[in-house]
C-alpha cells in the first residue's frame, strides 16, 4: 500500500508538473507571438514613415519648380492667379496621396520688421526701433482689436538687450517666474507658435494675428498683389476700409507690375499726395520671394504632415528651400 500511495502521489505530482511546464510554454509562446506583431507593427510602420520621408523632397521640388515657372511668365511681379496659388487636394501619386498649399509670407507684415537689424554703429544696450512698422503693428492690431500695448512685449521679445523697452514689455525677469521658466529669445522670431510664449499673447490673440503676420528675415517688403484688405490698412492711417477695397480689387483684377505702375494708381485713382504715395510705396513690393509649403503626404494608414520655408533668390531666380519642420507623424484612426 505504502509502495501504491508513493507511486501515485509522484503520478500526481509530475502531472502538476507538466502542466505548469505547459502553462509556462503558452506564456512564452504567447509572448514571442506578441513580441514578433509589435516588431512588425513597428517595422511596418517604420518603412512607412521612411517612404513618407523620402516623398517630402519631391513635394517640395515639385513647388519650387512652379515658383520658378511662375517667375519666368511672370518677371516682376506675383499675384494671386499664378499657379502658387492653387492649392493640391487628394491628388494620387501612385501610392501616395498628396495635399498642399503655398503661402505667400510677403503677403503679410512682418514681425521681426519691428526691430532695425545689421545696424552699423548700433547700440546693442539700446533698441533701434523701426517706428514705420511700429504705426503699422498699431494700426493692425487696432483693427483686430488687440490692445496695441502687446507691441511692445514682441519688440522686448525680439530686440538683443534685456532692457524693457515699456512696462507692459518683458525680459527674463518677467519670465524667469513661469512654470516652467525661460528666458526671453532676444533675437528673430522663427515660427509664429513662438508667439505663445511672449506675454500678453495668448491662444486668442495669436489666431487672430496668424492671417495678417509673419516672421521671416528682416528688411521684408509686404506684395501688394497679395495683400489682405487688413494688412493694405496697416500700411498708413489715410488707408481706409474704402480704400483698401479699391486696392484690393485692382490687384485682384489687374496687378501691378511694378511699384511705378502702383504709385500712379494712388495718385490718379486715390488722388493722393506725392509724399504720402512715396511713404506707402517705400513698404510694398510687386514681387514676393517668401512662401511656405504646408503639406500633406498619406500612405496606406499613415500620414505625415510638414512645412517648408522657400526662397526666391533674387539674383538668380532660383527658389531654396530651408527651415523644414515635421509637424506630425501618425496613423490614420
Amino acid at each position: 500500500m505504502n509502495g501504491l500511495s508513493y507511486y501515485k502521489s509522484y503520478q500526481g505530482s509530475a502531472i502538476f508538473a507538466v502542466l505548469i511546464l505547459l502553462g509556462v510554454i503558452s506564456t512564452l509562446v504567447a509572448v514571442v507571438i506578441d513580441t514578433n506583431q509589435e516588431s512588425l507593427f513597428l517595422t511596418q510602420r517604420y518603412e512607412n514613415n521612411s517612404k513618407m520621408l523620402l516623398q517630402i523632397q519631391s513635394v517640395e521640388d515639385f513647388a519650387m519648380n512652379i515658383l520658378n515657372q511662375d517667375s519666368v511668365l511672370d518677371p516682376g511681379y506675383s499675384h494671386k492667379h499664378q499657379t502658387w496659388n492653387v492649392p493640391v487636394s487628394n491628388f494620387s501619386l501612385g501610392p501616395y496621396i498628396l495635399n498642399s498649399k503655398l503661402l505667400d509670407r510677403n503677403a503679410k507684415l512682418n514681425l521681426n520688421n519691428l526691430v532695425i537689424q545689421n545696424q552699423p554703429n548700433s547700440n546693442q544696450s539700446l533698441t533701434d526701433i523701426n517706428y514705420v512698422y511700429l504705426e503699422n503693428f498699431f494700426r493692425l492690431f487696432e483693427i483686430l482689436n488687440i490692445e496695441s500695448d502687446k507691441v511692445y512685449a514682441l519688440i522686448d521679445w525680439i530686440d538683443k538687450n534685456d532692457n524693457i523697452y515699456s512696462t507692459s514689455g518683458a525680459e527674463d525677469q518677467f519670465y524667469l517666474q513661469k512654470t516652467p521658466p525661460y528666458r526671453a529669445a532676444n533675437n528673430l522670431i522663427h515660427n509664429l507658435d513662438e508667439l505663445r510664449l511672449i506675454r500678453g499673447f495668448d491662444a486668442e490673440t495669436v489666431k487672430k494675428m496668424k492671417p495678417y503676420v509673419t516672421a521671416i528675415p528682416y528688411g521684408s517688403l509686404i506684395n501688394i498683389n497679395t495683400a489682405e484688405e487688413n494688412v493694405i490698412r496697416s500700411l498708413h492711417a489715410i488707408i481706409g476700409p474704402t480704400f483698401a477695397s479699391l486696392i484690393s480689387r485692382r490687384a485682384n483684377e489687374q496687378p501691378f507690375k511694378s511699384i511705378d505702375d502702383f504709385k500712379i494708381f494712388l495718385l490718379q485713382e486715390l488722388r493722393l499726395d506725392t509724399i504720402t504715395i512715396n511713404r506707402i510705396s517705400s513698404l510694398v513690393t510687386t514681387k514676393s520671394n517668401d512662401y511656405l509649403l504646408e503639406a500633406k503626404i498619406i500612405y496606406k494608414n499613415s500620414f505625415i504632415d510638414f512645412r517648408t520655408s522657400i526662397n526666391l533668390n533674387k539674383d538668380e531666380e532660383r527658389s531654396k528651400k530651408y527651415n523644414r519642420i515635421v509637424k506630425k507623424i501618425d496613423r490614420i484612426k
